[in-house]
């Protein structure tokens, strides 16, 4: 994975030239239920270019961020910014994506949030980081899916969980679910809750 001219490029030696990761047309990073081109230009762009500003300041910054690290992870107060709101609205649209892919039903506040409608921010974010070395090469993209963390009993969606691997740098997010969000998904979506037991069995959605 490569920054150039503030694009995510993705590089390997099978490609006969490089692939755009973000774009509309993109083939490297998408979702099945596509998104809308005016959300994925003209209101998420600057979330999107934040990211990666901020994915870039962070893996040139990796040498002297690792003797910070705790248990492998980024601690608060490395990585929060002015940069920090259109970080977690990119991650916001990946959740939206991944839950309409789930076949899951419209998270309006994460969705408002997203596309800068609202300023409420419902993501929750950590990242860790690999070991130098650890066999994880820099042009490794990947996610992890969405994964439905559910009570002890199995009856109620208490969080969403996804994750995003770029190089070394794993982003993990996920959303807290409210009382009434969680009745709503075990009476109205059961396609979706029966989904999220699967992801606890240990298949992601």
């Amino acid at each position: 994975m490569h920054s150039v001219n503030e694009r995510m490029e993705l590089h390997n030696v099978t490609f006969k030239r490089p692939k755009l990761a973000q774009s509309v047309k993109s083939r490297v990073f998408h979702f099945t239920s596509k998104i809308c081109e005016n959300c994925n230009t003209n209101l998420t762009q600057s979330a999107d270019n934040g990211f990666e500003r901020f994915h870039r300041q962070l893996v040139c910054g990796l040498d002297t961020l690792r003797p910070k690290l705790v248990d492998g992870y980024v601690t608060e107060g490395d990585f929060f910014d002015n940069t920090a709101e259109e970080v977690f609205r990119y991650f916001a649209k990946l959740l939206c994506g991944f839950m309409a892919d789930s076949n899951g039903p419209r998270p309006k506040s994460i969705a408002a949030f997203a596309i800068g409608s609202a300023s409420h921010n419902p993501v929750f974010l950590s990242i860790r980081v690999a070991d130098c070395g650890s066999n994880n090469p820099s042009q490794v993209a990947a996610h992890g899916g969405l994964m439905g963390l559910l009570d002890k009993k199995q009856r109620f969606v208490n969080r969403l969980i996804c994750s995003l691997t770029l190089g070394p740098v794993t982003y993990e997010f996920w959303v807290q679910l409210r009382w009434f969000a969680r009745l709503e998904l075990t009476l109205f979506h059961q396609y979706f809750l029966e989904h999220c037991r699967a992801s606890v069995d240990g298949n992601m959605l």
